[in-house]
């Protein structure tokens, strides 16, 4: 093996660096220029107002307040949303590095660990979810930079165990993901019991307390607002906007083999090829190697495994991603054991699968799509495409200002003076290009909750009848709100998705 303690000189020729540089690289050539549906355009528009912040579950804090602290004073307003998309690609690549620096820690050679950084950064889901605004890159960093802490924590070097803690109370001002870390993260400590003395303790609990404080000060304040301790509890478990306990809560075991391979068929396509054997092989090998610390990354698969089939949502592919982290550390302990039994041929060996595990998945992302929509069977819609069935690969060569040219047409469709109803991924949109760039001036946006028809008509009775009416559905939504909407409403001047739903009195 390598000699690991032999770093480049260099600040530019170490290997993190290298991998931190490469990463953004490719995360920037392939960076949103504006907002997307749904999500991303919330945080966006969230962030734009002011410090406002609670503990329900779709806040998300922590991001932003560093939003509001590295992006808004720079940022353009029209440019925002680039900016934040920029923001969260920057966390992607500090994941990237972390998990290289994870890797290291469990044995892996310098070149093999990078082989596994680089095959988390490739793969699907996390490179989708890096190149707009969302949180899960901060999400998963934190846990890294929490998971190293642990890892390099020695009796002799208490100032790890001090910081793993703190990230552990920390994180809770994030994500709901972090509550996947409780179980692998204590039951680590618990076979490490003999080596943490009272001292230890001690100081542990206060870097805790202290990690916990900003979610604290959120969830009195709430409190103190009037909101009951068991309101408190549900809205930041489960939100308060829809109620998610019973997705998260509930498990159908009748869909159990459905499920499975839903969750196997995403491994496979965000670990390709040689990536996924490699995987397998590096959880075999850290067990033999590093038994204890083999536990804590198993903890993080399992709970990830368990949570799969627990989380009935839609699109419950994105929740994978933790588990995705763990296994991408067994993909780079996995090609050291290859490059131990190639080593005759080290370099040439290490090259060759630096490049399959970079290329082959972004063929296969790329010539995917195009053959499913040959076939006319293509089931997703994962990106911002000018075609409903374009699968994500390069956001600037599949038409990514979409959502532009959308609230452009949405807004020169509506009369001011007029109510414009979105759903929840086109009102997002909306409001974000009212917000910075000024579009649909005299036009109230209002959410449209549900789109059944008692809700609907509820809804409209409302806001009254004094001024038209209109909704505007996202360009997808004859999955998102299925059919009443079309058949309650006309189209303005035949042109969808804009409907008028009541002409005033």
């Amino acid at each position: 093996m390598e000699n690991q303690s032999a770093q480049p000189r260099s600040l530019l020729l170490r290997p993190d660096t290298l991998l931190f540089l490469a990463t953004a690289v490719l995360y920037g050539f392939t960076l949103a220029p504006t907002t997307f549906w749904s999500d991303p355009a919330q945080l966006q528009t969230r962030s734009l107002m002011e410090w406002e912040m609670s503990p329900d579950a779709r806040h998300y804090p922590l991001f932003t307040v560093l939003a509001r602290i590295l992006v808004h004073p720079f940022a353009p307003l029209s440019d925002l949303a680039l900016w934040m998309n920029a923001l969260n690609a920057f966390f992607g690549c500090v994941t990237v590095v972390l998990i290289y620096r994870v890797a290291l820690t469990l044995k892996a050679s310098r070149g093999a660990a990078a082989v596994g950084a680089l095959s988390y950064m490739v793969a699907h889901t996390v490179w989708q979810q890096t190149v707009f605004t969302e949180v899960y890159s901060l999400s998963t960093a934190l846990i890294l930079a929490m998971l190293l802490c642990v890892l390099l924590w020695k009796p002799e070097k208490p100032g790890y165990f001090y910081g793993a803690l703190f990230l552990f109370g920390f994180g809770f001002f994030q994500h709901r993901f972090h509550v996947l870390t409780i179980p692998p993260f204590l039951f680590y400590l618990l076979l490490r019991r003999a080596e943490i003395t009272k001292r230890n303790i001690q100081w542990g609990l206060f870097w805790f307390v202290i990690g916990l404080l900003p979610i604290l000060i959120l969830s009195v304040s709430y409190l103190a607002d009037g909101h009951p301790l068991g309101e408190l509890i549900h809205v930041y478990l489960f939100s308060g906007g829809k109620d998610w306990e019973a997705p998260i809560t509930g498990v159908d075991w009748s869909r159990f083999g459905e499920d499975a391979f839903y969750l196997l068929a995403f491994f496979g396509y965000n670990f390709i090829g040689l990536a996924i054997l490699l995987g397998v092989v590096g959880a075999v090998r850290s067990f033999r190697q590093a038994r204890r610390e083999a536990w804590l990354i198993a903890g993080f698969m399992a709970m990830g495994f368990a949570f799969s089939f627990d989380y009935n949502i839609g699109e419950k592919w994105i929740f994978f991603i933790p588990m995705y982290l763990a296994f991408a550390v067994w993909v780079g302990i996995g090609a050291d054991w290859l490059l131990e039994r190639l080593a005759a041929r080290r370099a040439a060996v290490l090259a060759a699968l630096i490049a399959l595990v970079i290329a082959v998945p972004c063929f296969t992302y790329w010539v995917t799509p195009k053959v499913l929509n040959g076939l006319k069977m293509n089931p997703f819609r994962v990106a911002d495409a000018a075609e409903y069935n374009e699968i994500f690969f390069n956001p600037s060569l599949h038409g990514y200002q979409h959502s532009i040219t959308y609230a452009e047409r949405v807004f020169s469709l509506v009369p001011p003076g007029s109510i414009v109803m979105g759903d929840y991924a086109s009102y997002q949109v909306l409001l974000y290009f009212q917000m910075t760039r000024g579009m649909g001036k005299g036009i109230r946006l209002e959410f449209l909750g549900f789109t059944e028809e008692p809700y609907l008509d509820d809804q409209l009775k409302g806001l009254g009848h004094a001024t038209p009416i209109y909704i505007a559905l996202w360009p997808y939504h004859k999955l998102y709100a299925g059919e009443n909407v079309l058949r309650l409403a006309s189209r303005v001047d035949q042109v969808e998705p804009v409907f008028l739903v009541d002409k005033p009195y």
